[in-house]
């Protein structure tokens, strides 16, 4: 139960980040999330269900958890071998110097709900029995309903025909991609990709450490060893859910993220970029207003006004005004002065950056001819 919680809370913390959600190889984790959590929390149902009862629970139950069982098994190890190709492909485009094409969201969705409809379609054998189906589920050791074999001809299916359409292909899979990438020396000396490479192969590693002695554990040796040992298998596969999820929250991004969720961080960040972006914006507005305001009080009343007077006499009258703002005090020194006698060289002392001029005293400034020397 408390890792099949934790992958799923870090699994809603991807979902609820839309720049995380965004990224094609996050995607990937998203969707190799699912297996791993709808096991486990569908098997601590199952549990209790025959813990409160005294045996197990019934037949449907049976059927029921032979076919999450194939889908959390069988869809993990799916997903992985879809990544598996996917980063074999951009180490080898890049060896090759060749542009690698990252897939879309689209192309990953389409990939990964293709594998779990495969996998369901495995687990539906068990759910319909049939005598001259050779494909069985049962209860083993008492613990847990599991495809099983009854007879040589069931054994002969189970091992030939489902086990490798079940992990046997994706797993063999993985490990030649893990094996070429070694042998070929494509894995780079440093950079992103080699990053990406090691981090999702160490959640290829997990699931074949966690799940080949688990599969060994459940489907081999109940049969020859007590029965301690199917309980073991079935634990020992529960911690793989756990450590894939610490491994993918080791992801920086994908842990700030998690973090974040689990503080209720989201909507607070949310709310504060849009009051900083609403205040802004009232800002520009009334700055705006005001230079429009002043700029027709000051200069003319209104524009048709402002543009029978001529550019030299607004100028003189803008570059006065300015002056009188830049110099404070000190433009009482200007007082005792004949009207007129402040000149436009009395501004290039203290000349405005075009970034601190209004854009309506800018465009007069910039076209007037007579005052080639003026610079707002």
């Amino acid at each position: 139960l408390i890792c099949g919680l934790f992958s799923i809370t870090l699994f809603l913390s991807i979902l609820s980040h839309k720049k995380l959600r965004g990224k094609p190889f996050n995607m990937y984790l998203l969707y190799l999330m699912v297996p791993d959590f709808v096991f486990s929390l569908l098997c601590s149902i199952t549990c209790f269900l025959n813990a409160t009862k005294g045996s197990y629970y019934s037949r449907w139950m049976c059927h029921m958890q032979q076919w999450y069982s194939v889908f959390g098994i069988g869809g993990s190890a799916w997903i992985n071998a879809i990544i598996a190709h996917q980063i074999h492909s951009m180490l080898k485009d890049s060896h090759a110097r060749r542009r690698y094409r990252v897939p879309s969201n689209r192309k990953v969705t389409i990939q990964c709900l293709a594998a779990f409809v495969w996998i369901l379609f495995l687990g539906s054998w068990g759910i319909y029995e049939d005598s001259k189906f050779p494909f069985h589920s049962g209860l083993i050791s008492g613990l847990a309903c599991l495809p099983t074999e009854i007879d040589e001809v069931s054994s002969l299916f189970f091992w030939l025909v489902f086990v490798p359409l079940f992990v046997g292909i994706p797993t063999m899979y993985g490990i030649y991609v893990a094996f070429d990438i070694y042998r070929r020396k494509l894995l780079p000396p440093s950079g992103k990709r080699r990053l990406l490479s090691i981090y999702f192969g160490r959640l290829l590693l997990v699931f074949c450490t966690f799940w080949i002695p688990s599969v060994i554990l459940l489907f081999i040796l109940p049969a020859f060893t007590p029965t301690w040992t199917a309980f073991a298998g079935g634990t020992w596969s529960h911690l793989q859910t756990l450590v894939s999820a610490l491994i993918i929250s080791m992801k920086p991004d994908i842990q700030r993220a998690f973090k974040d969720f689990l503080c209720c961080k989201c909507q607070r960040a949310r709310s504060r970029r849009e009051q900083s972006q609403d205040l802004h914006t009232h800002d520009l507005r009334a700055s705006h207003s005001r230079w429009d305001a002043s700029f027709i009080f000051r200069y003319g009343g209104t524009a048709s006004r402002t543009s029978r007077r001529s550019h030299s006499e607004v100028i003189g009258d803008i570059s006065q005004d300015i002056s009188m703002d830049i110099l404070g005090d000190e433009s009482k020194a200007f007082s005792s002065e004949p009207e007129g006698a402040l000149d436009m060289m009395t501004l290039e002392s203290k000349e405005l950056t075009e970034s601190e001029c209004p854009l309506e005293i800018l465009s007069e400034v910039k076209h007037d001819t007579e005052n080639p020397n003026v610079s707002c």
